[in-house]
C-alpha cells in the first residue's frame, strides 16, 4: 500500500523547530481571523504512479497555503519548502519515506478575502516521490 503524501508532509513538517509555532493542517480552517499562522498542505491532482512495479513510487503534486500577519505568510511558506528540500530519504516510522521534494513554484502573495485585517497569504508548489 502506497503512502498518504500529505500526510507524510504534514508529519514532517510539524516535526521542524523553525515551524513551531505554526498550525499545520490538511483541510482550509474556518475562520482565519487570529495572528497565529496556519500552514496547509494539499493534493493538487491525483498521484502519478511509476509503472515498474519494483520501484513502488508514487509522486505527487500538492499545494502549500500559509496565512499569518503581514510579512511572515511568504516567510511560513519558504521555511517550509526549504525544510522539504532538505528531506531527500526521511523515512517517517509506520508511514513511508520522502524519497525527494522539488519545489515547483516560490511562494506568492495572494489576495484572500475570506481572511481577518492584517492576515496574508502565501501560496506555494512542490512535487513529492514517496515510497513505502
Amino acid at each position: 500500500m502506497q503512502p498518504d503524501a500529505v500526510a507524510l508532509v504534514v508529519s514532517y513538517l510539524r516535526g521542524q523547530e523553525h515551524l513551531a509555532g505554526v498550525t499545520v493542517v490538511t483541510a482550509r480552517p474556518h475562520d482565519i481571523t487570529g495572528p497565529d499562522p496556519v500552514l496547509l498542505v494539499e493534493p493538487v491532482g491525483d498521484p502519478v504512479r511509476s509503472r515498474m512495479p519494483w520501484a513502488r513510487r508514487e509522486r505527487w503534486h500538492l499545494g502549500l497555503h500559509a496565512w499569518a500577519p503581514e510579512g511572515e505568510a511568504t516567510v511560513i511558506a519558504y521555511g517550509a519548502l526549504t525544510a522539504l528540500a532538505a528531506a531527500w530519504g526521511v523515512c517517517i516510522p509506520d508511514a513511508g519515506r520522502i524519497v525527494r521534494a522539488d519545489p515547483s513554484a516560490g511562494p506568492h502573495d495572494v489576495p484572500d478575502g475570506r481572511v481577518g485585517d492584517g492576515v496574508r497569504r502565501a501560496v506555494a508548489t512542490f512535487d513529492v516521490v514517496v515510497r513505502p
